[in-house]
């Protein structure tokens, strides 16, 4: 299959990146930068018709600002979770979040879930098997979580604050509660925060195990009291960008095949 004409520069960012720009090399020109741009500049000067930036963007405004001498008139900028220093620089430009898609939403699940059970498996002195785990929420990675977590045989309670998340995690086969502090306290040997809000303030903390352990997947700020957790000596684990870290080529082809199919349906 012949390749597209259309340049893309991929930059930045973690391994996730670099897979990320191999798999897009299949169907485009790329090119691909983990530093600055000054060596693409002389030679690239108003080349490229996409550039995808990492997630999170975390690109320094001066780093920025050397992008649009390397970008068509009309070229569409791919980042994840860009903040105002993108938009600020770029001004003018097509920007797309591809965190925000759905289907990419959805395949991340994966990933997120395996590396909340490897940190599990690494911090408990304990098999999976036989605990009782509290999973809080019932989106696309508990949907996940569970599933794995009752392969190796936990005891799961789901806390969701919809009825009808609760219907969905009885039928796969889980306990349910809602996510009053009465109901969220207990004797959980892990608990799998997927909520962002505060759900594990001092009231619920106070009525833990101090040997639980408690991964929070929540974006920032999270759904943990820390400094309280921290005071009562429970581990509090905050697993950000988890995809990354524990499978940047997954993690990066999913990002690539996104982009993609945005670009086939125009942008």
């Amino acid at each position: 299959m012949n390749k597209s004409t259309k340049k893309i520069l991929v930059t930045g960012g973690d391994m996730r990146q670099e897979y990320c720009a191999k798999r897009l090399s299949k169907t485009f020109e790329v090119n691909f930068t983990s530093g600055g741009f000054q060596n693409l500049s002389d030679t690239m000067s108003r080349a490229f018709d996409y550039i995808v930036l990492p997630v999170p963007t975390g690109i320094k405004k001066e780093r920025l600002a050397e992008l649009p001498p390397l970008m068509k008139p009309d070229c569409t900028v791919f980042c994840g979770n860009p903040d105002a220093a993108v938009f600020s620089a770029l001004d003018g430009y097509h920007i797309v979040d591809y965190m925000k898609c759905e289907e990419l939403a959805i395949l991340n699940a994966v990933p997120s879930a395996e590396g909340a059970v490897q940190i599990a498996m690494e911090q408990l002195p304990t098999t999976i098997h036989g605990q009782k785990i509290l999973v809080t929420g019932y989106g696309r990675i508990s949907k996940v979580l569970v599933s794995i977590l009752k392969g190796l045989g936990a005891n799961i309670t789901v806390a969701a604050r919809s009825s009808e998340a609760r219907a969905w995690a009885s039928l796969a086969g889980v306990k349910t509660c809602n996510c009053n502090p009465s109901k969220l306290s207990g004797d959980y040997s892990l608990v799998i925060n997927t909520v962002p809000f505060m759900l594990f303030n001092s009231e619920v903390l106070n009525n833990l195990r101090q040997d639980v352990l408690i991964i929070d997947l929540a974006s920032k700020p999270g759904g943990v009291d820390y400094a309280y957790a921290e005071k009562l000596e429970i581990k509090a684990i905050h697993a950000l960008g988890l995809p990354g870290k524990v499978a940047p080529m997954t993690a990066g082809n999913i990002i690539a095949d996104t982009i993609t199919q945005i670009i086939k349906e125009g942008c």
